[in-house]
């Protein structure tokens, strides 16, 4: 019996050695690292209980939510931290307030320095395994933590915490403004594209269709499988959008326009000239007739003379006397 049993054993190692290695089994697919997002481990966390993972997400802070009674996680053993899925709208309050806060580094690791240093919304990278379901939720143990390059940026972050605001206010136009300012700075590629979407909302709010395209087919050659840029550009040239600009054919050359013509000097008013004195008209009166002339009085008749040679000698005769006409 038992050389039976040697023999079998000789040939079935021997047919092992011919039919040379085996083909991976359904073990070798639970052994693999899966990459997923963590938005499906926090949404189907029985879906990966077990399983080491890797996903990319954003740092939010340390926490303290421990479970020693329920679960292997003991503040003693493990740093707790959360952090939030990558690409997450952080300019959106409601997204802001849900970070996954169950993620658990053991205190030995040598990446417990560096996450202890991390600044809020550092991008990583985490590699670990789903060891707990606890109420529903994913609790992670992180074996491997990479810091990736590109951080979201505080002041990045303001302007689209402004611009999202803006936009709810009904203000496209200073929205479109903060959007563009926010995608000048070095943002993640998952930030990137939802930068996108919102400036081609924005711009499609303003009745510029055609910017909006151009926006969204830009985005969307980086990132051809993002179904939800392909969904917006659909919405764009759906029914009830509005048809993209038709060229219209190259006008013949014209012949180059004539210069301007000089502009003509300003008038310059000559002073006018001082009104004439006025003439005194003369007296429409008749004039009055000259006086009469003054009438000349006759000399006065000489008397006889005498005769007889005693008598004396006649006196010169006066001069006759004139008489001066006086003023008109």
């Amino acid at each position: 019996m038992r050389r039976l049993i040697l023999a079998a054993g000789s040939l079935f190692l021997a047919l092992a050695v011919l039919a040379g290695p085996a083909s991976a089994g359904w073990w070798d697919e639970v052994a693999e690292t899966k990459t997923v997002a963590l938005s499906d481990l926090t949404s189907r966390p029985h879906d990966f209980r077990g399983q080491e993972v890797r996903f990319d997400c954003v740092f939010h802070q340390i926490s303290e939510f421990y479970n020693p009674y329920f679960t292997r996680f003991a503040p003693t053993i493990f740093v707790n931290f959360a952090a939030w899925p990558a690409g997450a709208e952080l300019w959106r309050e409601d997204v802001y307030l849900a970070s996954h806060p169950f993620l658990f580094l053991d205190r030995s690791a040598d990446a417990l320095k560096t996450l202890l240093a991390l600044p809020r919304f550092s991008r990583l990278r985490l590699t670990g395994v789903v060891q707990e379901v606890f109420k529903g939720t994913a609790w992670i143990e992180v074996r491997e933590l990479e810091v990736l390059p590109d951080p979201l940026t505080r002041d990045a972050l303001s302007l689209l915490v402004r611009g999202d605001r803006a936009a709810a206010e009904g203000n496209h136009e200073a929205a479109l403004s903060l959007y563009r300012e926010a995608s000048r700075s070095p943002l993640p590629a998952e930030v990137r594209r939802s930068v996108a979407r919102m400036e081609a909302a924005a711009l499609a709010k303003l009745g510029r269709a055609a910017e909006a395209r151009q926006t969204l087919a830009a985005a969307l050659a980086e990132t051809p499988d993002d179904e939800m840029i392909r969904k917006q550009l659909a919405d764009l040239d759906g029914p009830g959008a509005p048809p993209p600009p038709v060229a219209s054919p190259p006008a013949p050359a014209a012949t180059p326009p004539a210069p301007a013509a000089a502009p003509p000097a300003p008038a310059v008013r000559a002073p006018a000239a001082p009104a004439p004195a006025p003439v005194e008209a003369p007296d429409a009166r008749p004039a009055a007739a000259p006086p009469p002339p003054a009438p000349v009085e006759a000399p006065a008749a000489a008397p006889a003379k005498p005769t007889g040679p005693d008598s004396p000698a006649p006196a010169a005769p006066a001069p006759p006397k004139k008489r001066l006409a006086g003023p008109m």
